[in-house]
């Protein structure tokens, strides 16, 4: 199980310290829902991680902003022997939230295959936007990904179809 989290810096460290089942943590440093300030990069180095965690990004729609962001993830996995993960990414904000789904998909397979070719292999790559069928997974894993996360299809389509698109990937990609 993993939990998935954003707030400021004493709220993410008061939830760190809570026990819980979880596998892993995830850390939105992008909710574009809250209103509150994310924390940076340089201030995650700083926690005490007891389990593994990630850190869902935010949109980034140029090179540049994706090679600075990528030096401070690697300073952080020096730091932090816990850091296992990045999702690329989150919605991209809007004034009312943030848009996802279908929307997000290039986006988000352009963040994954810059990521890759910039984080050494330890660091893995989530994706998420837009997997509506099982071909979109195969997309993302031709990025770079190595793993998904479904939001905006299992809200409009429910649990059971994302668990019927995920079982037609495996019989289809043989994974």
């Amino acid at each position: 199980m993993t939990i998935s989290v954003s707030g400021t810096f004493s709220e993410i460290k008061e939830i760190i310290g809570i026990q819980s089942q979880a596998q892993f943590l995830e850390i939105n440093i992008s909710c574009p829902n809250s209103s509150k300030e994310m924390i940076s990069i340089p201030k995650l180095s700083r926690l005490p991680h007891l389990i593994p965690f990630g850190i869902k990004l935010p949109p980034y729609f140029d090179l540049p902003e994706i090679e600075a962001m990528a030096e401070k993830l690697k300073a952080m996995a020096k730091d932090q022997p816990n850091f296992s993960y990045i999702v690329c990414c989150n919605t991209i904000p809007f004034e009312r939230g943030g848009l996802g789904g279908p929307i997000l998909k290039p986006t988000s397979l352009y963040n994954i295959e810059y990521f890759r070719k910039l984080l050494p292999d330890k660091i893995e790559i989530w994706g998420c936007g837009g997997i509506r069928q099982w071909e979109d997974m195969v997309e993302y894993e031709l990025a770079g990904a190595s793993g998904i996360q479904i939001g905006t299809t299992a809200i409009d389509k429910g649990l059971e179809y994302t668990d019927e698109l995920i079982e037609l990937y495996r019989n289809t990609t043989g994974q």
